[in-house]
């Protein structure tokens, strides 16, 4: 696996990313029959990603917590509850925040970013070959698994967040909005 590089916005320094379990990672995705077999058959299980979620809400994997914020670099401060007050690794991992830690800004002109993450903005998508997800390219098409939706957003502007194991995992509207139907797009 190549290094994850970035621009940390606020020093304007490139910095490398630090993965969580980068090796599982390597393993998950590199290209042989074993990661193959892993990706493929396995990890697709329920039971796979249930177990794994078992693993983290059992009081034991409170120990992993203080280990992890060092390691990662986790700004605490921004954290509604103590690190020590989250019973499991689960309940740090869904942790809420301080509601002065993300500042929405007002105005009909103005979109905030809607979850902590790596962000790749496209003014319009039409200009794009497709979106790398995971390794893979992807149509607007395939990724929406609906050619119409694709037909109405394939000149349209496109913000696509990747969210890390280190990340505060939630999300909020982008911009004062309505929501329109929801969807549930399977991965491949």
């Amino acid at each position: 696996m190549s290094d994850i590089n970035y621009i940390n916005r606020k020093t304007k320094e490139q910095e490398t990313e630090q993965v969580p379990c980068q090796t599982c990672l390597e393993v998950l995705y590199h290209n042989n029959p074993f990661s193959w077999i892993f990706r493929t058959l396995l990890c697709k299980l329920p039971l796979f990603s249930q177990f794994f979620g078992f693993l983290q809400k059992r009081p034991s994997s409170h120990k992993k917590i203080g280990p992890f914020i060092q390691k990662y670099n986790i700004d605490t401060s921004e954290f509604l509850d103590d690190p020590d007050a989250f019973p499991t690794f689960n309940d740090f991992f869904i942790r809420k925040l301080k509601p002065s830690a993300r500042p929405i800004s007002n105005g009909n002109d103005v979109a905030i970013l809607p979850a902590d993450g790596r962000y790749r903005a496209i003014q319009n998508f039409h200009h794009e070959e497709g979106l790398l997800v995971k390794g893979k390219k992807f149509s607007l098409e395939a990724l929406l698994g609906d050619s119409r939706l694709a037909h109405k957003y394939a000149q349209g502007s496109l913000l696509m967040i990747r969210l890390a194991p280190v990340d505060y995992h939630r999300f909020h509207f982008p911009c004062n909005c309505t929501p329109e139907e929801t969807k549930l797009i399977n991965g491949p």
